[in-house]
């Protein structure tokens, strides 16, 4: 399906990606300036559908002392 096509929902691509897009950004501006925190987006073109992902880029590994 190319951009700017209705979904089978009536829902065009280009408008759910844009709506993804503005998802990402609040969820990259909610977050903590000082985490290394990533928000990514995935838009499938065939599906009337998209994911956004918050990914941690730093980790600090945890020690357990018994």
């Amino acid at each position: 399906m190319s951009p700017g096509t209705p979904g089978t929902r009536g829902t065009s691509f280009r408008r759910i990606h844009a709506a993804l897009h503005l998802l990402a950004a609040a969820v990259e501006l909610a977050t903590p300036e000082s985490e290394g925190w990533i928000a990514q987006m995935v838009a499938p073109s065939a599906d009337d559908a998209g994911w956004v992902y918050l990914r941690m880029t730093r980790s600090v590994p945890t020690v357990l002392q018994a």
